[in-house]
């Protein structure tokens, strides 16, 4: 075992936990291998394939995996190969003959290989010793990657009677580790879970939405290589263009590229002629390029195994490379999109259903025993019913799966062919210049039709004629297409739609029973798996200590020391970084909302010679600070686009107006306030201003910060007693709550009780006029009643949705009969209140309940109604 990690592979020594694998392995046990991308599992099947006294193979779904890892054995002298669908059938046969002679020690192939019956039986008569399962993830509905594919290696395994089974993945988590072990028929497995730890990589978030921009800054301040995953194909072209017009050396890829295409850049990238990738998840997987110095997520992964396999990606050689993971909410939204398309409702499956079979003219009761081309007639016609191409096929996935049909993802693949060349022509042909797979396929033509095939068109299954030559179709349909380009046959090109076959007799719509239990289970887990995702964006705890919580290594009291989160020493503390923010923001108020940046720093560290920027009241609050530290600060603030740059100047977007609550001033007419009203409101507001000076001095920042004048005459006016009334006064954001809002509550309520009488007196007197609600509740009010959606009312008012619940909330204090059919669906209101009748009120019990796709927001509201 020494010898070969020496001699074969250059190593002096086994990484922790891959010679206790190997001992495994060469031992008899099913092994299950959990070991990060670039954590050395390939050497863990690789050195057992090399000790066996026949041949090993591989399973792998990895073109580009195969080619390298083959090459690389290889290189001092023959030892391993692939099969795939690039191949030749005479270099498949060439390689099927070398392992009968020994040769070959290791065997890399797809699982759709696995599926070609002529070629199961050449290899059990080859007799494998260990079946080596590779990104075995992919066998896992609950998994980031599920491949149907993956699901028929068990069986080829039983076929050719091979329970040496092996299995190895770089992200699994407990519930895909037991799928794995089902499916496979793992005897007591020996399971290890290694190193999930990368001591090497530095994690961090960024939250912007200026991201071409932030990318530039990153790859222009960091080391390269440097690899940029998007979460579309133009995202990740139209990134590419960017860099390259700010001169930096980038291209794109992805899987809408033809294959030369993608070869062509990938050995640019890995030879450093290119130093950037952008690119689609299509890229990384098998390519083993060690020195990937910054990577960079454009958009929040689908889940954490996607994230920690792709950031797996970078520092292989063992040097420090930094990640980056740049967050918008808008991101988020447009992976529940994707999620949400990928899972049809009960009543979009029916209808899919019912509409096919409507198609083919199938009466209810009548059974039909030809497959049923999904034609593009039907494709419109459920487009119009807004069930896209991806619905249509997760429906199908569903009808196959309840027994109602019988669902090939794979084409219709009947064609007609006749041979045009005349006899002695083609016999000609066949001595001198066929190749070998063309020449197969001409001499299966004649065996199976013999002469009528000169005369008449035959109709041949694609698939029938691929198994029995042993050759991928799409090699077959290749050959056939050059014959006939060359004008040897009359060939037509098998249909590329799925089809169906329908199982016993229709079902009528009433009768029509689906179970989709599990169809929504899985829709819930991916959802779930974003939500974490998005949690990970969020944390303020390390983030690898939550990656390696997600894959089971229960951690404690861990700190890795490397990500932003960790790094304090790198970053300043939070409440100071929140001053300086908000002083930032206030100076610029407080200039008439423009200034330019120079000027901006004058005022904060108190430098300005010529006198005529002292006026501003916050001159000289950040003289303690660095120049740099408060650039810095600006430099986040139009990251976080909360402040914009206008040539020189610097102005206050309408993000940032509404976070840092800049209001318009709020009055207290005394024309229309009663005396004893108004003296009441200087009472409460002189003891509000005493609050916000002791509040001020716990957090060493200045009063008006805390909570200005304006907003403590407009508290003291309305008399907020809740969370949601205070937040709905205007200009009162959550940053100001969390500083002082519980306090004001409860100096308010300390207040109506020493002084219930005269309130209750003054009540009296007021005479009843229409309501007049708070500017911002009026608009969020006025688009209650246009029936907008929670979502679109978030969107339009561009606030939170937890700010807009807020805000609803405290309109049924208005309007205590609000309707609110409209903010959200009608099952989400049914449930949500299914468990408050329960008594349960709490907000975070109730979330913990409830679907994952029910927010906080919702529950909120929902609450408030019930009061």
């Amino acid at each position: 075992m020494h010898k070969i990690l020496q001699e074969t592979f250059g190593y002096s020594e086994f990484r922790p936990g891959q010679e206790e694998i190997i001992q495994s392995i060469i031992d008899g046990n099913n092994v299950l291998a959990l070991l990060p991308t670039g954590g050395g599992k390939s050497l863990c099947y690789q050195i057992p394939a090399l000790l066996g006294e026949t041949f090993s193979i591989v399973i792998s779904p990895l073109i580009a995996l195969m080619k390298d890892q083959v090459d690389n054995l290889n290189k001092n002298g023959i030892i391993a190969a692939y099969i795939n669908s690039t191949m030749q059938f005479y270099e498949i046969e060439k390689v099927l003959s070398e392992i009968k002679s020994n040769k070959i020690k290791l065997l890399y192939v797809s699982p759709e290989r696995l599926e070609n019956r002529a070629f199961a039986e050449q290899i059990k008569f080859l007799s494998p010793k260990y079946i080596f399962v590779d990104e075995a993830h992919c066998i896992s509905e609950w998994g980031h990657n599920f491949r149907p594919s993956y699901r028929k290696i068990t069986e080829f395994t039983e076929s050719i009677g091979n329970s040496n089974i092996s299995a190895f993945t770089a992200t699994a988590i407990p519930e895909v580790r037991r799928d794995i072990i089902e499916h496979f028929n793992f005897n007591n497995p020996r399971v290890f879970i290694k190193g999930f730890e990368r001591d090497n990589l530095k994690l961090n978030v960024l939250r912007t939405n200026q991201k071409k921009e932030k990318v530039l800054e990153l790859v222009s301040k960091n080391r390269l290589p440097a690899v940029i995953y998007t979460s579309t194909r133009k995202s990740a072209e139209e990134l590419s263009e960017y860099l390259n017009f700010n001169n930096q050396n980038a291209a794109f890829y992805h899987a809408g590229l033809q294959p030369e295409q993608r070869r062509m850049i990938q050995d640019d990238f890995m030879s450093d002629r290119v130093k950037i990738i952008c690119a689609t998840n299509a890229f990384g997987m098998g390519v083993d390029k060690s020195d990937i110095r910054l990577l960079i997520h454009y958009n929040i992964p689908a889940s954490i195994e996607n994230y920690y396999q792709e950031i797996g990606r970078a520092g292989r050689d063992g040097k420090t490379a930094k990640i980056f993971l740049l967050y918008e909410d808008r991101d988020y939204h447009i992976q529940d999109y994707f999620i949400n398309n990928s899972y049809p409702t009960l009543d979009e499956i029916k209808t899919v259903y019912n509409s096919i079979l409507n198609a083919a003219k199938i009466a209810v009761g009548s059974e039909f025993i030809k497959r049923i081309l999904i034609d593009n007639q039907i494709i419109q016609l459920l487009a119009n019913n807004k069930i896209n191409q991806t619905k249509l096929n997760s429906a199908l996935k569903v009808l196959d799966n309840n027994k109602l049909i019988d669902f090939s993802s794979d084409k219709i693949n009947f064609s007609f062919i006749k041979i045009l060349f005349e006899s002695e022509q083609l016999k000609t042909f066949l001595q001198k210049f066929a190749q070998d797979l063309n020449r197969e396929i001409l001499l299966f033509l004649l065996r199976e039709f013999s002469n009528s095939i000169f005369t008449d068109k035959k109709k041949i299954d694609i698939n029938y004629l691929a198994n029995k030559l042993s050759a991928p179709i799409n090699e077959i349909i290749e050959s056939l297409t050059k014959l006939s380009n060359s004008g040897i046959i009359e060939f037509t090109i098998p249909s590329n739609k799925p089809s169906i076959k329908l199982i016993g007799g229709r079902i009528s719509p009433d009768n029509l029973r689906i179970n989709v239990e599990h169809h929504f289970a899985l829709r819930d887990n991916a959802k779930l798996k974003l939500d974490l995702m998005r949690s990970f964006a969020f944390t303020n705890d390390c983030r690898f200590k939550l990656i390696l919580n997600y894959f089971g290594e229960e951690v404690t009291n861990y700190n890795c020391g490397k990500c932003d989160n960790c790094r304090s020493e790198d970053y300043q503390n939070k409440p100071q970084l929140e001053y300086l923010e908000e002083i930032v923001i206030d100076t610029i108020h407080k200039a008439t909302g423009r200034i330019r940046q120079n000027d901006l720093i004058k005022i904060l560290t108190g430098n300005d010679k010529h006198g005529n920027l002292r006026n501003n009241p916050n001159f000289g609050v950040c003289k303690h600070f660095k120049k740099d530290e408060l650039l810095d600060i600006i430099d986040s603030l139009i990251t976080k686009n909360l402040i914009k740059k206008f040539d020189s100047q610097i102005a206050i977007t309408d993000l940032g107006k509404d976070i840092f609550a800049l209001p318009e001033e709020i009055i207290v007419d005394n024309n229309t306030t009663s005396e004893s009203t108004y003296n009441l409101q200087l009472v409460l507001l002189n003891k509000l201003k005493e609050l916000r000076k002791r509040i001020a001095k716990k957090f060493s920042q200045p009063e008006q910060i805390i909570c200005n004048d304006n907003l403590l005459r407009g508290i003291a006016k309305d008399l907020p007693t809740s969370p949601s009334q205070l937040l709905a006064i205007n200009g009162f954001t959550q940053w100001m709550f969390n500083k002082i809002g519980e306090d004001i509550l409860e100096t308010i309520l300390d207040f109506k009780i020493e002084n219930r009488k005269l309130l209750e007196k003054v009540s009296e007197s007021k005479v009843e006029t229409e309501i007049k609600l708070p500017e911002n509740l009026e608009k969020t009010y006025k688009l209650l009643q246009d029936k907008y959606s929670l979502e679109d009312i978030a969107s339009l008012s561009k606030l939170p949705e937890a700010v807009i619940s807020m805000q609803i909330e405290s309109l049924f204090d208005y309007f205590p009969k609000l309707e609110i059919s409209s903010i959200m669906k009608k099952h989400e209101i049914e449930l949500i209140e299914k468990e408050i009748k329960k008594g349960i009120e709490e907000i975070k019990e109730l979330k913990e309940i409830l679907p994952s796709f029910i927010s906080y927001g919702k529950i909120r509201i929902m609450l408030a109604k019930n009061k």
